[in-house]
């Protein structure tokens, strides 16, 4: 868990731009990081922050 919360913050403080799930960023994203990826990062994140568990972890 902060792993995930690391790389969130580390990416922050370098200046990239919210991540969603819309695909946006995926076309813009310089190391062509597919959306798949996003996606698992901002639940890792968001589980994270928030204490909460996926059923099965």
């Amino acid at each position: 868990d902060a792993r995930v919360v690391r790389m969130v913050e580390q990416h922050d403080a370098e200046g990239f731009g919210g991540c969603t799930n819309t695909g946006a960023c995926t076309v813009s994203c310089p190391k062509e990081i597919p959306l798949d990826v996003i996606s698992q990062l901002n639940r890792d994140y968001l589980h994270a922050t928030t204490g909460s568990r996926r059923s099965g972890s």
